[in-house]
């Protein structure tokens, strides 16, 4: 048995044992969170075409997801088939997926240079991916990145191989995942041209990339239209994008959004900010230096290259490793996209602290330094985490919502309002698909941050015209309001809008203490905050029920506008 198929059946195993350490909770009949278990409930309503073209496009609220993902789509509906309501189970084919990635990694692990304890650590963190995430250890499909990267790491070893067809499939398998792992093609065929130098495996691993676009533009009718965060038009939004890119990546351990707010805070009231904001701070510096750990290797191979030195393990790192960074500072916004970039940059930063390279006395042991920084803020996040969903693996929230609706029997007719509804995927009416209710459910607003709170003021009710009412509602300090179902959030909290609703009639709504964030922080895509207050306006007769949270107790009470 070689060594490569011992370390992958060895690190399968050891995802099968994570696997079991991290959900005990799944073992005792608990699901995984409402958005997931409805989505996955929506795979049996349709058919293999469905999900090849669709997918679950429809299922959120917007009509801003035109995503092209059969791979994950059909895991989803794999799932339900095999698994049916054992929803803990969802995730074991994620573990086998980064096991066998995990044994990849130290294999290139090997052929980089390094000693078993670094390439078999390296390993370990990749197993434990799915928990750095807070979603990730609750939501299934937070995992598309993890698996995307996965299988760009196994394609990487195929390269290096030179096994072109396999790593073609698994590029295939990839970018049909998620997005993401559109790097993965890229990088694959200049790896090719440039240290394989071999047109054919550059042809065999660009394809994939060739086909996802064709179907894209055929599917959607535009690569990028409606589905992704672009940079911004002309220079100035690409540089801004690259600068935003440069302070949340290669490890997106902070939110986008709290970065945005130290970057701000640091150009309005300089150094103090970083008292303020103090992981922004520690995320941002981190982010910088491994951009330059990152630069510095690639400077050196391609050095190395042109005096005809370099090895192609050293090569294939780098080059992937760049592609995947740079796709992620240009497109991506979210945290979790990083961990489709983790391998690579696990191996690249084990690779300069463990391996020698020029001016190595300097450069090891910064490197050793950034990358037990940068695996001891994934190993805090993973306790942190892994805390979470043993302890509250069902948000009450939800189970708050569904109590309050299944408190009346079904009907048909019903048409729900909801007045402080959850954070939620979804649209509305899976859920009640999923909780077995034929009406309809409209959320007025989602809210975030809290879910009980002493300073909530009462709503302000006051009569307007054709037999409609003015409500105006004001969270406690602790909660934020959310709206998803607009295309244009900018323009809605600037302006207000009227919201036209699936059985007739509408609501009007205003948001006086919205604000849109500006300036270079701000970016192609500029955080909305709508602010503590929402003026809603609709006629109560479109309801049959009207559910608002309430705040002293955390569950969901009948609300009735005409009552004084």
């Amino acid at each position: 048995m070689s060594n490569g198929i011992r370390d992958a059946g060895l690190f399968v195993l050891l995802g099968l044992l994570c696997y079991a350490a991290l959900y005990p909770a799944f073992f005792t009949g608990k699901t995984l969170s409402h958005d997931d278990v409805a989505l996955f409930e929506t795979a049996r309503h349709f058919g293999p075409g469905y999900w090849i073209g669709t997918g679950y496009s429809e299922f959120f609220e917007g009509s801003d997801y035109n995503f092209l993902r059969p791979v994950s789509q059909a895991l989803m509906w794999f799932d339900h088939l095999v698994f049916g309501a054992s929803y803990g189970l969802y995730l074991l084919p994620v573990y086998l997926v980064l096991g066998l990635a995990a044994g990849a990694a130290v294999t290139l692990g090997a052929e980089l240079g390094l000693g078993p304890v670094a390439r078999y650590a390296v390993g370990v963190v990749i197993l434990l991916g799915p928990a750095w995430i807070p979603p990730g250890l609750l939501y299934v499909t937070f995992q598309q990145d993890a698996l995307a990267g996965a299988l760009s790491l196994l394609a990487a070893l195929a390269c290096l191989r030179r096994r072109w067809l396999i790593a073609s499939l698994l590029l295939l398998v990839a970018v049909f995942t998620k997005e993401i792992a559109l790097f993965a093609p890229l990088a694959a065929a200049l790896w090719a041209v440039i240290f394989a130098r071999s047109l054919r495996g550059a042809a065999l691993v660009i394809a994939p990339l060739v086909i996802w676009a064709a179907l894209r533009v055929a599917v959607f009718g535009s690569l990028t239209g409606g589905a992704y965060a672009v940079a911004g038009d002309g220079l100035t939004g690409l540089a801004t994008s690259l600068a935003r890119g440069l302070a949340i990546f290669p490890t997106g351990i902070a939110r986008a959004a709290d970065i945005k707010a130290f970057a701000t805070d640091l150009l309005q009231t300089g150094p103090g900010a970083i008292l303020t904001h103090p992981g922004a701070a520690f995320a941002v510096t981190l982010n910088l230096l491994l951009d330059a750990l990152i630069a510095w290797m690639a400077l050196w191979t391609l050095t190395r290259l042109v005096r005809g030195r370099v090895s192609d393990a050293d090569g294939l790192i780098v080059v992937w490793t760049l592609g995947a960074t740079g796709l992620a500072m240009l497109v991506a916004a979210e945290m979790r996209f990083a961990a489709a970039l983790h391998p690579f940059l696990l191996l690249l930063l084990a690779r300069l602290a463990c391996a020698p390279t020029a001016f190595s006395g300097v450069v090891r042991p910064i490197a050793a330094i950034a990358l037990t920084a940068f695996v001891g803020s994934l190993a805090v996040a993973d306790f942190r985490n892994i805390k979470r969903a043993a302890n509250e693996p069902e948000p009450r929230i939800f189970a708050a919502l569904q109590a309050a609706v299944e408190s009346a029997p079904p009907n048909a007719n019903d048409r729900l309002l909801v007045i402080h509804a959850p954070v939620t995927g979804p649209a509305p009416r899976w859920l009640m698909s999923h909780w077995g209710r034929p009406g309809e459910m409209t959320y007025l607003a989602r809210i975030f941050g809290c879910v009980e709170g002493e300073d909530a003021p009462a709503p302000d009710v006051a009569p307007s015209a054709a037999g409609r009412v003015r409500v105006t509602l004001t969270l406690p300090d602790c909660a934020r309001f959310l709206v998803f179902w607009a295309d244009d959030r900018a323009d809605l909290a600037a302006n207000g809008a009227r919201r036209a609703l699936p059985g007739g009639g509408e609501i009007v709504y205003e948001f006086p203490d919205a604000s849109v964030s500006t300036g270079p922080a701000a970016g192609n895509t500029p955080d909305v905050e709508f602010g503590p207050t929402i003026v809603a306006e609709f006629d109560p007769k479109d309801f049959t029920r009207i559910l608002i949270l309430d705040w002293a107790t955390g569950a969901y009470a009948p609300f009735d506008p005409a009552a004084p």
